[in-house]
């Protein structure tokens, strides 16, 4: 019963990292793409590099705004449908 918690933690993490790069792989998030999205974890995924962009300043507050919108739109969609 020990082991089940660390391997879940390990899948989870690498379930993460894969889905992020599907993400970054893509060219610049859209609100449409977002939109797509079929789980927490690829929604997590757009959270992530939206806010990464918005760091490194590629992407402008208002354009962050409007992505983020989508992902809150998107949030709400998904705790509905009860995925």
């Amino acid at each position: 019963m020990k082991y089940i918690i660390p391997v879940v933690m390990v899948g989870g993490i690498i379930a993460l990292v894969v889905l992020a790069n599907k993400a970054k792989a893509s060219s610049t998030p859209t609100a449409e793409r977002i939109m797509e999205a079929g789980s927490f974890a690829e929604l997590e995924a757009w959270y992530n590099l939206i806010n990464e962009l918005l760091l490194v300043e590629q992407i402008s507050g208002e354009e962050y705004n409007d992505l983020y919108n989508a992902y809150s739109t998107r949030y709400f969609e998904i705790v509905r449908e009860g995925l």
